[in-house]
């Protein structure tokens, strides 16, 4: 009769789901952070300058002799969150934080009140834009009739004087894609003239998810508050005869209602004095990554205590045989440890296990052939590490084994000595 052969389920090793618990955790904490870091509401910066007329920051590019801003392409009002989540939108005219240092406008090192160029009343005017990231939007211009370079301009009097385009198009100048320069033509308007005016340009990225939209829409990308690019250019505007006025408008500057006012100073300030808007960038932008790591940690803590809790002996495990696999002579330690019959837990010198005593197993205990019947009263042997002698070289006590007990010590005959 033939055996039947039956079939069964093989059960997987604790070993291996132990293994297999490790890598889905990570695994999982791996998945958990991609996922929220790209949950995360961000907006890639755009970046630009107006080089016609040059700005004040870029000024140094085109052979005035002006201090050098390396960053002239990201006056952003200290980034998003710093403009409409702390400061509520507002900005510095020229495209510093509003509620820091401002070295574009009147006092800063950038604006030294240089006239970059000079125009004709009631003429159409030419302005270029370089976009070395474009993300869209729109481009607006405005103008003030400032005539006082030491005055800061106030973003009243440049609302006042919103530029129009010569094409009937409207203010606002929608560039094409690409990163390239953008050239414009603008309306000046009739019968202004200045002896020095403030041209504003202001860009407004659509780059941001947000709401609601002007279609109607809860939200969008372009929708709700976004990013904002600013610059400011110092020119002239004169009239057929060469007149120009020079009469300050009545605007006054704005202020942040919670903020105090910045205490006048009769000393030059240096340029090294003002942070680049690398420094200034918003703390709010790195929030998500902070909370991220945190939420990481405590869920890897969270993780590896239920595994612990739970799978203690099979993780153990887990962590020697890893260990023997990259140190083999840890796992033959281990096994001459064992077949000596010391505690596994007990340091021994490594002089005790040497190679012959791995393959050759266990020593048999000398047989004496002198016994001392004083012995009789130990029968149970004693524990390795009681006995110095075995590593220590000191005296050791005598073992009684099965070899002794089967040998008289004195042999008689009817009660005779033999």
């Amino acid at each position: 009769m033939e055996p039947k052969i039956v079939m069964g389920t093989s059960h997987p090793r604790k070993s291996d789901l132990v293994h297999h618990l490790i890598f889905t955790f990570w695994g999982s904490v791996s998945l958990f952070t991609f996922l929220f870091l790209a949950s995360c509401p961000h907006s890639v910066s755009s970046h630009g300058r107006l080089i016609e007329p040059p700005s004040r920051s870029s000024m140094w590019r085109y052979g005035f002799n002006t201090t050098a801003n390396y960053n002239d392409h990201e006056l952003y009002c200290g980034g998003f969150a710093r403009q409409h989540q702390k400061n509520r939108g507002k900005c510095g005219v020229c495209g510093d934080p509003f509620d820091g240092p401002k070295p574009n406008e009147a006092g800063g090192p950038y604006a030294q009140g240089i006239i970059v160029r000079k125009y004709r009343t009631n003429s159409i005017i030419r302005l270029k834009v370089e976009l070395t990231a474009n993300h869209k939007g729109y481009f607006e211009f405005r103008l003030c009739p400032n005539n006082n370079p030491k005055k800061v301009v106030s973003q009243k009097c440049l609302d006042n004087y919103l530029l129009q385009q010569s094409n009937s198009e409207g203010p606002r100048y929608y560039p094409s894609e690409g990163t390239k320069v953008f050239e414009s033509r603008f309306l000046l308007p009739k019968g202004l003239t200045c002896t020095q005016c403030v041209l504003q340009w202001r860009y407004v990225a659509a780059n941001s998810w947000g709401g609601p939209c002007a279609d109607g829409s809860p939200e969008g990308i372009g929708c709700g508050p976004q990013e904002e690019f600013r610059a400011c250019s110092d020119v002239a505007v004169y009239d057929d005869k060469g007149y120009a006025s020079a009469e300050e408008p009545e605007f006054t500057e704005d202020k942040l209602e919670s903020q105090p006012p910045t205490p006048k100073s009769n000393t030059t300030q240096h340029p090294a004095e003002y942070p680049t808007d690398q420094d200034t960038q918003s703390s709010g932008q790195v929030w998500p990554f902070i909370l991220a790591f945190i939420l990481i940690l405590f869920f890897t803590a969270v993780a590896s205590f239920v595994l612990w809790w739970f799978y203690r002996g099979e993780i153990i495990l887990f962590l020697r045989e890893t260990r023997r696999k990259f140190n083999p002579k840890w796992g033959r330690d281990s096994q001459n440890i064992s077949n000596y019959g010391g505690d596994p837990h007990m340091t021994y010198p490594t002089s005790t296990f040497n190679s012959s005593s791995t393959t050759s197993g266990p020593v048999p205990p000398p047989r004496n052939k002198k016994h001392n019947s004083s012995t009789h009263h130990d029968m149970t042997p004693h524990r390795h590490h009681h006995h110095p002698d075995i590593y220590g070289g000191q005296r050791q006590h005598k073992i009684i084994t099965p070899d002794l007990i089967s040998q008289p010590l004195q042999v008689t005959i009817n009660g005779l000595p033999a």
